[in-house]
């Protein structure tokens, strides 16, 4: 029967330390690796859902604005619909003077 020396036991239980330290750092990395493409793209989506929201709110009070201007528009043309009435009224009027 062969007779394994301490010093040899040893050197194997370290060599068998590190090579599970040197798996465990291989797969943390391999692991980091494949999430960093998924957290960059969650955060272009976020970044895209915040751009889309802020152009509803911008077309939103767009909108508003333009509603609000037709309106105004709108309350223009008639009156200019009274005074074209006046001023033909008025040149009919003096017409027949």
């Amino acid at each position: 029967m062969v007779k394994i020396e301490y010093y040899a036991i040893l050197g194997i239980v370290v060599a068998c330390l590190i090579s599970v330290v040197g798996v465990y750092i291989s797969i943390k990395r391999n692991f980091k690796a494949e999430q960093k493409p998924l957290n960059d793209l969650n955060l272009n989506i976020m970044k895209l859902t915040m751009a889309i929201e802020n152009m509803q709110e911008k077309d939103r009070i767009r909108d508003q604005r333009i509603t609000k201007h037709g309106e105004e528009i709108d309350a223009l043309k008639e009156t200019s619909l009274k005074h074209d009435g006046r001023i033909k009224s008025l040149e009919e009027w003096k017409s027949k003077q």
